[in-house]
Protein backbone atom coordinates (compact mmCIF):
# COMPACT_ATOMS: atom_id res chain seq x y z
CA UNK A 1 0.00 0.00 0.00
CA UNK A 2 2.87 2.38 0.77
CA UNK A 3 4.78 1.74 -2.46
CA UNK A 4 1.66 1.81 -4.63
CA UNK A 5 0.45 4.99 -2.92
CA UNK A 6 -2.80 3.58 -1.55
CA UNK A 7 -3.92 6.09 1.10
CA UNK A 8 -5.99 3.74 3.25
CA UNK A 9 -6.84 4.38 6.91
CA UNK A 10 -4.02 2.21 8.28
CA UNK A 11 -1.36 3.88 6.10
CA UNK A 12 -2.51 7.39 7.02
CA UNK A 13 -2.97 6.67 10.75
CA UNK A 14 0.61 5.43 10.98
CA UNK A 15 1.99 8.37 9.00
CA UNK A 16 3.28 6.14 6.22
CA UNK A 17 1.80 8.49 3.63
CA UNK A 18 4.56 10.97 4.57
CA UNK A 19 7.41 8.58 3.81
CA UNK A 20 9.61 9.43 0.82
CA UNK A 21 8.81 6.07 -0.79
CA UNK A 22 5.02 6.57 -0.53
CA UNK A 23 3.61 6.28 -4.05
CA UNK A 24 7.05 5.71 -5.61
CA UNK A 25 5.72 2.62 -7.36
CA UNK A 26 2.56 4.24 -8.76
CA UNK A 27 3.38 3.44 -12.38
CA UNK A 28 2.55 -0.18 -11.50
CA UNK A 29 -0.76 -1.38 -10.12
CA UNK A 30 -0.98 -2.60 -6.52
CA UNK A 31 -1.63 -6.22 -7.56
CA UNK A 32 1.63 -6.30 -9.49
CA UNK A 33 3.55 -5.10 -6.41
CA UNK A 34 1.89 -7.83 -4.34
CA UNK A 35 2.92 -10.38 -6.96
CA UNK A 36 6.53 -9.11 -7.05
CA UNK A 37 6.82 -9.11 -3.24
CA UNK A 38 5.48 -12.68 -3.08
CA UNK A 39 7.96 -13.73 -5.77
CA UNK A 40 10.84 -12.03 -3.94
CA UNK A 41 9.85 -13.94 -0.79
CA UNK A 42 9.43 -17.18 -2.73
CA UNK A 43 12.89 -16.81 -4.31
CA UNK A 44 14.49 -15.95 -0.97
CA UNK A 45 15.33 -12.30 -1.69
CA UNK A 46 13.06 -11.20 1.18
CA UNK A 47 11.95 -13.01 4.33
CA UNK A 48 8.47 -13.25 5.79
CA UNK A 49 8.05 -13.42 9.57
CA UNK A 50 4.89 -14.30 11.45
CA UNK A 51 1.86 -16.17 10.22
CA UNK A 52 -1.23 -14.24 11.26
CA UNK A 53 0.10 -10.74 10.49
CA UNK A 54 3.28 -11.41 8.51
CA UNK A 55 6.02 -8.82 8.19
CA UNK A 56 8.43 -8.71 5.25
CA UNK A 57 12.07 -8.03 6.08
CA UNK A 58 15.44 -7.91 4.39
CA UNK A 59 17.88 -10.79 4.79
CA UNK A 60 21.51 -11.42 3.74
CA UNK A 61 20.35 -12.33 0.22
CA UNK A 62 18.52 -8.97 0.02
CA UNK A 63 21.74 -7.12 0.73
CA UNK A 64 23.61 -9.15 -1.92
CA UNK A 65 20.89 -8.42 -4.48
CA UNK A 66 20.83 -4.69 -3.70
CA UNK A 67 24.63 -4.59 -3.93
CA UNK A 68 24.47 -6.23 -7.36
CA UNK A 69 26.39 -9.29 -6.17
CA UNK A 70 23.60 -11.66 -7.20
CA UNK A 71 21.04 -11.07 -9.97
CA UNK A 72 17.32 -10.79 -9.25
CA UNK A 73 15.18 -12.54 -11.83
CA UNK A 74 11.42 -12.49 -11.49
CA UNK A 75 8.86 -11.96 -14.20
CA UNK A 76 5.51 -10.28 -14.48
CA UNK A 77 2.40 -12.45 -14.18
CA UNK A 78 1.43 -11.70 -17.81
CA UNK A 79 4.86 -12.86 -18.96
CA UNK A 80 4.66 -16.05 -16.93
CA UNK A 81 1.18 -16.92 -18.15
CA UNK A 82 2.18 -16.38 -21.79
CA UNK A 83 4.77 -19.16 -21.61
CA UNK A 84 3.62 -22.38 -23.29
CA UNK A 85 1.92 -24.52 -20.66
CA UNK A 86 2.82 -21.98 -18.00
CA UNK A 87 -0.52 -20.28 -17.52
CA UNK A 88 -2.98 -20.93 -14.78
CA UNK A 89 -6.46 -19.78 -14.06
CA UNK A 90 -7.10 -17.22 -11.39
CA UNK A 91 -8.44 -18.52 -8.11
CA UNK A 92 -12.16 -19.21 -8.14
CA UNK A 93 -12.59 -18.33 -4.47
CA UNK A 94 -10.86 -16.69 -1.53
CA UNK A 95 -10.51 -20.16 0.03
CA UNK A 96 -8.59 -21.36 -3.03
CA UNK A 97 -6.34 -18.30 -2.81
CA UNK A 98 -5.78 -18.91 0.94
CA UNK A 99 -4.85 -22.54 0.35
CA UNK A 100 -2.49 -21.48 -2.45
CA UNK A 101 -0.69 -19.12 -0.04
CA UNK A 102 -0.46 -21.89 2.58
CA UNK A 103 1.05 -24.22 -0.04
CA UNK A 104 3.55 -21.50 -1.00
CA UNK A 105 4.59 -21.31 2.67
CA UNK A 106 5.01 -25.10 2.81
CA UNK A 107 7.13 -24.96 -0.35
CA UNK A 108 9.25 -22.11 1.04
CA UNK A 109 9.90 -24.03 4.27
CA UNK A 110 11.05 -27.10 2.36
CA UNK A 111 13.20 -24.99 0.02
CA UNK A 112 14.84 -23.19 2.94
CA UNK A 113 15.55 -26.47 4.67
CA UNK A 114 17.14 -27.89 1.50
CA UNK A 115 18.82 -24.60 0.56
CA UNK A 116 17.30 -24.52 -2.92
CA UNK A 117 14.97 -22.20 -4.86
CA UNK A 118 11.27 -22.85 -4.13
CA UNK A 119 10.34 -23.37 -7.79
CA UNK A 120 12.55 -26.47 -7.79
CA UNK A 121 10.16 -28.08 -5.30
CA UNK A 122 7.00 -27.35 -7.34
CA UNK A 123 6.24 -24.50 -9.75
CA UNK A 124 3.46 -22.00 -8.96
CA UNK A 125 1.23 -23.65 -11.56
CA UNK A 126 1.39 -26.93 -9.59
CA UNK A 127 0.49 -25.18 -6.34
CA UNK A 128 -2.44 -23.43 -8.05
CA UNK A 129 -3.72 -26.76 -9.32
CA UNK A 130 -3.30 -28.33 -5.87
CA UNK A 131 -5.32 -25.48 -4.35
CA UNK A 132 -8.00 -25.91 -7.00
CA UNK A 133 -8.47 -29.70 -7.01
CA UNK A 134 -7.33 -30.39 -3.42
CA UNK A 135 -5.82 -33.86 -3.68
CA UNK A 136 -6.35 -35.79 -0.45
CA UNK A 137 -4.01 -38.77 -1.01
CA UNK A 138 -0.89 -39.72 -2.96
CA UNK A 139 -2.92 -41.18 -5.83
CA UNK A 140 -4.83 -37.89 -6.23
CA UNK A 141 -1.63 -35.84 -5.93
CA UNK A 142 -0.02 -37.96 -8.65
CA UNK A 143 -2.63 -36.55 -11.09
CA UNK A 144 -1.60 -32.91 -10.52
CA UNK A 145 0.47 -31.15 -13.18
CA UNK A 146 4.17 -31.13 -12.28
CA UNK A 147 3.99 -33.96 -9.73
CA UNK A 148 6.16 -36.80 -10.95
CA UNK A 149 7.03 -39.89 -8.98
CA UNK A 150 10.28 -38.42 -7.60
CA UNK A 151 8.64 -35.19 -6.40
CA UNK A 152 5.68 -37.12 -5.05
CA UNK A 153 7.95 -39.24 -2.87
CA UNK A 154 10.32 -36.40 -1.88
CA UNK A 155 7.83 -33.61 -1.21
CA UNK A 156 4.27 -34.92 -1.39
CA UNK A 157 3.57 -35.63 2.28
CA UNK A 158 3.82 -32.07 3.67
CA UNK A 159 1.61 -30.72 0.89
CA UNK A 160 -1.03 -33.39 1.48
CA UNK A 161 -0.91 -32.65 5.21
CA UNK A 162 -1.46 -28.94 4.55
CA UNK A 163 -4.34 -29.60 2.13
CA UNK A 164 -6.01 -32.07 4.51
CA UNK A 165 -5.57 -29.73 7.49
CA UNK A 166 -7.10 -26.89 5.47
CA UNK A 167 -10.00 -29.14 4.47
CA UNK A 168 -10.55 -30.21 8.09
CA UNK A 169 -10.45 -26.56 9.22
CA UNK A 170 -13.08 -25.63 6.60
CA UNK A 171 -15.35 -28.52 7.63
CA UNK A 172 -15.02 -27.64 11.33
CA UNK A 173 -15.61 -23.91 10.80
CA UNK A 174 -18.16 -24.00 8.02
Amino acid sequence: DIISGTPDEKVISRGHDTLACFGSGRPHRRGLWVYWIRELISCGYLSRYGSRYPVVRKNPRTRDALAGIIPVRIGEPEFQSSLPGGGYEEADSPAEDNLYEILRDVRKSIADELDMPPFRIFPNRTLREMAKIRPRCFEDLRQVYGVGERRLIQYGQPFLEAINAYHDHEVANG
